[in-house]
């Protein structure tokens, strides 16, 4: 887990770079991304006794209409996590 949590978000950006940051590719950024930290850690030995489940956001801005912001949130998981995603409206409600 500590490899994961201290590499994944590089390659994860990597991939997005090489995509050029495309909405339509986020999918193939997020399979890309897994299988080469699952093909690392299995490089390091003890993979294939153990291993990890992971859970990613990426929220995604773009300018909208006047001085407001379009904000996408994608999520991707892989193994038995899972992620609940809860909005608020201001106020805290």
């Amino acid at each position: 887990m500590d490899y994961t949590l201290a590499n994944l978000h590089d390659i994860f950006l990597q991939e997005l770079r090489n995509t050029h940051f495309a909405r339509d590719k986020i999918q193939l950024v997020f399979d890309r991304a897994f299988q080469i930290i699952d093909n690392q850690l299995r490089g390091l030995g003890g993979a294939w006794h153990c291993g990890t489940t992971c859970t990613v956001g990426l929220m995604h801005s773009t300018p909208g209409p006047g001085n407001s912001i379009n904000r996408t949130f994608y999520v991707g998981n892989v193994g038995d996590s899972r992620a609940a995603i809860i909005g608020a409206q201001t106020g805290g409600e």
